[in-house]
């Protein structure tokens, strides 16, 4: 009886010791995250024409400036909260189709991916 205590303790306690000896460390991927990343510099407006006003999908709209992105899915333009549809981009210059958005001042702001 007693012989049979101690096997069982003995396995009671090998088994554990055995099982964490022989994991492995964990294999995880490298970190995508680049802490040194300053990402791009931040879209700057110089100039809207016409500055005053524009008919929605009728007139185009063209915003100069700086830091723009050339592919124009990577940028977005907003009419206050309406997203606009952007025609040609360059790096100095966006086209673009205004919303449909009535209004004395619309806020228009600009961003690019990255930025």
């Amino acid at each position: 009886m007693k012989i049979n205590i101690y096997r069982s303790r003995i396995i009671t306690y090998l088994v554990p010791i055995i099982l964490f000896i022989s994991c492995e460390e964990n294999q995880y991927p490298e970190d995508i995250w680049d802490p040194d990343d300053q990402g791009l510099p931040t879209p700057i407006i110089t100039s809207i024409e016409p500055p005053d006003s524009a008919f929605s999908g009728a007139d185009e709209i063209t915003i100069t400036g700086q830091y723009f992105n050339q592919d124009k899915a990577n940028n977005l333009v907003y009419f206050n909260s309406e997203l606009a549809e952007i025609l040609q981009a360059t790096e100095t210059s966006l086209v673009i189709s205004p919303p449909a958005i009535l209004g004395d001042s619309i806020t228009i702001k600009v961003s690019a991916v990255g930025s």
